[in-house]
């Protein structure tokens, strides 16, 4: 039970409801029609007198079935004033106090199951399509002890309008109550043979040595904070979000000039901002 709302009027009308009914009168309206058909057949009464009480139980019949439906609506509405969660769940919001006076429509709580937990992502195009129910997935957060492995369960199949992204939903066991409604999260997808290389799109320039090829800077040296700026010629694919995949030009690992690459010559010494 959440909440219970003021009965009073409720069992009144239940009350008057089913003393209506036993007010009816039916069963002696039906004796007293046996005892006139008797009569009758005896010649000791009239048929008006018959046709009469043929209307008294017909009148005491609609009273009882009136009586019987106001009773079994107020009934209904008694049983309407305790407010009752449809599930075992917790409570996420509460929009009314103690005392407080509610229209019908109103929403007063905000009730949840949180015993699974959804994980929702919006993936781009090209990571959409190489996600399907069952794919591995690492979820990370800053409340989390640990990563957690999860499988992705359901991929949109249209993208959003705005972001151009696909909804991802990943389903979690919260039996252990880990997981709270809400949480920010990172979602990590395990690197394969087809992993893609992306960078920011800030990275990329034009090539000094081709004004319609693309490049990029990449930091040469052992040192972490300096390094020699060296430039690439890169091939570029499709554009996620605020960065790029680049296909060819640069490995996996080696530091990219993210920050100032167009004032950047070959061979120019740059610093690591952090």
């Amino acid at each position: 039970m959440l909440a219970r709302l003021r009965p009073t009027d409720y069992q009144q009308r239940l009350a008057t409801a089913r003393a209506q009914e036993a007010a009816a009168n039916l069963t002696l309206a039906r004796q007293e029609l046996q005892r006139t058909e008797r009569l009758v057949a005896s010649r000791s009464v009239t048929a008006a007198e018959l046709d009469s009480r043929r209307a008294r139980v017909d009148s005491a019949v609609a009273q009882v079935a009136g009586a019987r439906a106001r009773a079994r609506e107020s009934a209904v509405s008694l049983e309407d004033t305790t407010v009752r969660a449809p599930m075992d769940g917790v409570i996420l919001k509460r929009n009314i106090d103690a005392g407080a006076l509610i229209s019908p429509g109103v929403s007063v709580f905000v009730v949840a199951d949180t015993h699974t937990v959804k994980v929702v992502f919006g993936a781009p195009e090209i990571i959409a399509t190489s996600l399907t129910p069952g794919s591995p997935i690492i979820i990370r957060g800053d409340a989390l002890s640990a990563p957690i492995d999860a499988k992705v369960t359901r991929v949109a199949p249209s993208a959003d309008n705005t972001a151009r992204v696909f909804e991802v939903e990943s389903e979690l066991d919260n039996r252990a109550g880990v997981f709270k409604t809400g949480m920010i999260l990172a979602v990590e997808m395990p690197r394969g043979p087809t992993a893609k290389l992306v960078v920011p799109l800030a990275s990329i320039v034009r090539s000094p040595k081709d004004p319609k090829a693309l490049a990029a800077y990449v930091l040469e040296g052992a040192d972490a904070d300096n390094g020699t700026a060296r430039v690439r010629d890169v091939t570029c694919g499709d554009v996620i979000g605020g960065g790029v995949i680049v296909k060819t030009g640069i490995a996996p690992g080696e530091r990219v000039v993210t920050a100032g690459a167009t004032r950047l010559h070959d061979g120019d010494l740059a610093t690591v901002i952090r």
